[in-house]
Parts: C-alpha cells; sequence; structure tokens
C-alpha cells in the first residue's frame, strides 16, 4: 500500500509542479502585424508665456493616446488645466481650460535606435471656461488650431513641428510640441507657437506619471 502511494505522488509530482508555475508572459505587441496601442495619463505643471502677457503658471492633467500600425501613428491628447491651489483633479469646476489635439504621423524614414522621422498632421483647440471680470469666457481669433509638417520620435521621446493656424493667434502660425522623457515617471513637456504677425506664446513644464 505504501509503495503504491509512493508511485502515484511521484507520479503525480509533474502535474502538481505545472499547476504552480507562473503562466508565460504575453508577448509584446508588434506593430507590424497589428495595431498596437498605449495610453498614459500624466499630471502636469506648466508655466506660460506670450508677447502680451505676463507669464503665468498652470496645473492639471493630461490624457493620451497613440495606436501604431506598421509606419503610421494616430495620436490623441486632452488636458484640464486650472490654477495653482484651485485645481482638483476630477473636480470640473475646478478646471479653467480643456484642450484636445488629433494627430497622424507616418515614419517615412527609420535610423538606427528607434529614431523615427516622417509627415504629419494635427488638429484641435482649447475651450477657455475661466471668465473675466464681467462674467464672459474668453474668446480666440480661430475656432481651431490645425496645420501639417513633421514628426520625430525616439525611444522615450517625440516632437511635432506643423505650419498652419493657431487659434489663439492670427495669420500663419508655426508650432512644435514636445515630450521627453527624463525617466519612467517624469517628462519635460511643452509647445512653442509664433505667428507670422510677431505673436508667440511658449509653454513648458513637467509631467509625472500617474498611468
Amino acid at each position: 500500500m505504501k509503495r503504491l502511494l509512493l508511485v502515484l505522488l511521484l507520479a503525480a509530482g509533474p502535474a502538481f509542479a505545472q499547476d504552480a508555475a507562473p503562466p508565460p508572459l504575453k508577448p509584446p505587441c508588434d506593430h507590424l502585424v497589428q495595431p498596437c496601442a498605449v495610453f498614459e495619463g500624466w499630471l502636469v505643471t506648466e508655466k506660460i508665456w506670450t508677447s502680451a502677457t505676463d507669464p503665468r503658471t498652470i496645473v492639471g492633467a493630461r490624457l493620451q493616446a497613440e495606436v501604431r500600425l506598421k509606419r503610421w501613428r494616430w495620436a490623441v491628447q486632452g488636458d484640464a488645466t486650472g490654477v495653482p491651489g484651485e485645481y482638483e483633479q476630477g473636480n470640473i469646476e475646478t478646471v479653467r481650460a480643456i484642450t484636445g489635439y488629433v494627430a497622424g504621423a507616418y515614419d517615412l524614414w527609420r535610423f538606427p535606435g528607434d529614431v523615427n522621422f516622417g509627415p504629419a498632421f494635427g488638429v484641435g483647440g482649447d475651450l477657455v471656461i475661466e471668465k473675466n471680470a464681467d462674467g464672459e469666457m474668453a474668446t480666440l481669433p480661430k475656432r481651431i488650431t490645425a496645420g501639417i509638417g513633421v514628426r520625430t520620435s525616439g525611444h522615450g521621446w517625440w516632437v511635432y513641428a506643423i505650419v498652419g493656424q493657431n487659434q489663439a493667434m492670427p495669420g500663419v502660425c508655426g508650432t512644435a510640441a514636445w515630450q521627453i522623457a527624463i525617466n519612467d515617471r517624469v517628462a519635460s513637456i511643452g509647445n512653442v507657437s509664433v505667428a507670422a504677425s510677431g505673436t508667440w506664446t511658449a509653454k513648458t513644464g513637467v509631467a509625472v506619471r500617474w498611468k
């Protein structure tokens, strides 16, 4: 009887070991075969300079996503920002402005080190919720920001350079936007816009990943 139990235990051993083994790791998504999506959430602190007003600081949250398939990239980005000391994540009453953008790019050239470069376009705009002393919301010269240009990126960073129109400026305008990873959780972010009329605006800051 003891010998029979020993034989049964020895036979069942590999099965128990197989059950206890961790599941195999899921292979990474291959964008050359199927669409691959990346979602990110950030808490942001930025300072804004313009040619017409004094510098000011804003804080808020950013959600962005990118879908990559072969050489194509499709990205969306949305910001909700407010005044430091007032803004509370998830509390719509403390939001002063909402910004949303959609962009597409094609990695026409690829270089060593996973560096990509190619044509791009972008379209989006700001919704200013903050009211002035008369209780009126700010109005902007144009309905949207839009343009065509180029995109370059590498491991942990990307840069868009677009020429077209900026919602807050008259005439033709050039805009550059970037995100550069400092480490796994912190990135440098910003954008600069310069119009043919000579007006300009710049925004730089830091983003901390929360998702």
